[in-house]
């Protein structure tokens, strides 16, 4: 079991194979933000799911195409702020 010590830097890992994970601005531009700078997290690649099953309006909130990967897969907003 790893502890973590409060103030100090968080590691959640690494992106799964055939997935990436995106640091965003936290306006609608998702534009990446600097190194160092806090954003929004997003999960992209081939193995995000399509969204929510039975509710349109909350996928259509978290889930959009992944522009930035440009290989039709889609890109979903975790809700979690990061920074690299």
């Amino acid at each position: 079991m790893s502890r973590h010590i409060v103030g100090q830097p968080l590691s959640i890992g690494k992106p799964t194979p055939n997935n990436a994970v995106y640091i965003l601005s936290t306006d609608d531009d998702l534009t990446r933000v600097p190194v160092g700078a806090p954003g929004c997290m997003w999960a992209g690649g081939h193995g995000v799911s399509r969204g929510y099953v039975g509710l349109e309006g909350r996928t259509r909130e978290a889930y959009v195409p992944d522009e930035l990967a440009g290989d039709g897969s889609s890109m979903y907003k975790t809700g979690d702020l990061g920074s690299w």
